[in-house]
């Protein structure tokens, strides 16, 4: 006597776990998963810490290409290593392929005297992810910038 299969006609949950999990990790490899506000915080921590190359990578000046940006970036933190400055993201507006970052920005932070001050940072989306608009950045916020 035979006894008919009690999985014909199934789907197996392991595989249907496997094929999500598959699809889950190709989403994950192709997106950078990267925000205006943590594009943002990398470009400012980078700033803070003279990190030229990092600088470089977040940085778009519509009219340079990246080995002319990167030379402005090594000048610029070079003259500003003196600079000394705390921030905080405060908010982030995007609109599409365009985004505004609000800041805190205090200058000298250890000094008895200093207080926030209001600055922001225009990021686009570019080459895959989001880049700051150094050309739009108030030299109030670093005084050595590229332009």
């Amino acid at each position: 006597m035979q006894r008919a299969s009690t999985r014909s006609g199934r789907i197996s949950f392991v595989a249907i776990a496997g094929v999500l999990s598959l699809a889950l990790v190709a989403l994950l490899l192709f997106s950078n998963g990267q925000s205006p506000r943590s594009a943002a915080a990398e470009f400012m921590s980078a700033l803070a810490s003279g990190d030229v190359d990092k600088l470089t990578e977040l940085s778009i000046v519509q009219t340079k290409g990246k080995d002319e940006i990167h030379n402005e970036w090594a000048d610029a933190v070079k003259y500003g290593r003196s600079y000394i400055f705390a921030w905080n993201i405060v908010n982030v507006r995007q609109e599409k392929d365009s985004a505004t970052v609000a800041l805190e920005v205090i200058q000298n932070p250890q000094s008895g005297a200093a207080y926030p001050e209001k600055r922001e940072l225009q990021l686009v989306r570019a080459g895959g992810g989001w880049k700051v608009d150094v050309t739009q950045i108030s030299r109030e916020v670093f005084p050595y910038l590229p332009q």
